[in-house]
């Protein structure tokens, strides 16, 4: 006789753990693919570290890849007599400096035109006279005066349109019935740019102008100076072409002694952060593609076959040869910068510092970038 078999919910099977089962084994697919996606993210976290380190150890590179920003120069100067207190001059040096004393001896400083009016009530009070002419550095403009410009402020606002390397504003003199002055300066030091108002109607210069009356209370003059007995004559108080590689700016009567020398303390300081940024990104560089044997684990980019080629080229730039250079010092080790077991790098602040006592341009090379070219036509 034939019998009937039951399936299903009276077959005494478990189908939810069957139904659970089967759905955990089609979402270990999907688990997979997360796992694929946190390790894609970890790896581009980690390229964006690399290329921020990059960009940091770029940027302290750059303070040392030529020798114009690798030499620093200091420089100092002490008033010739001891009683005297006065600032003479400030100094600002460039890498082309050249070690050494001078004597500065500042007659007078270069000045500017300072012309002065006598006073009026307000600035709208009238002025009476039918021109003015305002030369400046021998260039020489009218100012035809009408109902237009017939006041103290038109005047002013007259001379100050005329294009001219001059200013015209208002001083107060405090004055109880005339306190406001109308004061005409130069733009420019020196005899250059000398300037000079003059009423063509009554032929007077600087005098009286047919109502007012200007007088000059500083004439337009040149710098004078000598350094090491040697007089100069400039129009400004900022001078940069007398000693190569250093910039006067003037600041008072006086004479002082300049030294200018290598500062090797700013220089070390550039080297030391060279070597720091350089031992910062090779720790994360290790980090990144390290293996350790007994648990088997990896760091985010182990494997990287482009992070293992620039740890390299980092590793052999330190340690290289460094070619096309003049001089003894052609490895940085020879100045102090040496490698350790682990790839770090260790600077000997004594070595260097005798390094560049003995040839600071040959070991600026060491981190400059040069070039060289055999036909006359091309620059680099």
């Amino acid at each position: 006789m034939a019998q009937n078999a039951v399936f299903g919910i009276n077959s005494n099977l478990d189908t939810q753990d069957i139904i659970n089962k089967m759905v955990s084994l089609e979402a270990r697919s999907m688990d997979l693919i997360e796992a694929k996606k946190q390790i894609e993210q970890q790896k581009l976290s980690s390229f964006q570290e690399l290329k921020n380190r990059l960009q940091t150890f770029k940027s302290v590179v750059t303070t040392l890849n030529t020798e114009s920003r690798f030499i620093v120069n200091k420089s100092s100067f002490s008033n010739s007599s001891s009683s005297d207190s006065n600032k003479v001059v400030d100094i600002t040096t460039t890498s082309s400096a050249t070690s050494g004393t001078y004597s500065l001896i500042v007659n007078n400083l270069a000045t500017e035109t300072k012309i002065i009016s006598e006073g009026f009530p307000t600035t709208t009070s009238e002025v009476t006279m039918s021109s003015l002419v305002v030369t400046v550095g021998g260039v020489a403009k009218t100012i035809n005066v009408d109902s237009s410009n017939n006041t103290v402020d038109g005047l002013r606002l007259a001379i100050n349109n005329l294009g001219l390397d001059v200013k015209a504003s208002f001083l107060n003199d405090g004055d109880d019935t005339n306190p406001i002055r109308l004061l005409i300066s130069g733009n420019l030091t020196g005899a250059s740019g000398a300037v000079t108002v003059v009423n063509p109607v009554s032929g007077i210069g600087t005098g009286a102008l047919s109502g007012i009356d200007f007088k000059t209370k500083q004439y337009a003059q040149n710098a004078s100076f000598t350094i090491d007995g040697v007089a100069v004559s400039k129009s400004s108080n900022t001078v940069s072409d007398v000693i190569s590689g250093a910039a006067l700016n003037l600041q008072s009567a006086g004479s002082v002694t300049i030294s200018l020398s290598t500062d090797t303390d700013a220089i070390t300081s550039k080297v030391s952060d060279f070597v720091d940024e350089y031992n910062e990104i090779s720790l994360f560089l290790r980090e990144q593609l390290a293996l350790d044997p007994e648990s088997e684990e990896t760091g985010v980019l182990f494997g990287n076959f482009a992070v293992q080629n620039l740890q390299q080229i980092l590793r052999s730039s330190i340690s290289s040869e460094v070619t096309g250079i003049s001089g003894d010092y052609k490895y940085l080790s020879q100045i102090g910068i040496t490698t350790e077991s682990d790839g770090s790098l260790v600077l000997d602040t004594d070595d260097l510092s005798e390094a560049l006592i003995d040839d600071i341009q040959n070991v600026s090379q060491l981190f400059s970038s040069k070039g060289t070219v055999t036909h006359s036509s091309v620059a680099y």
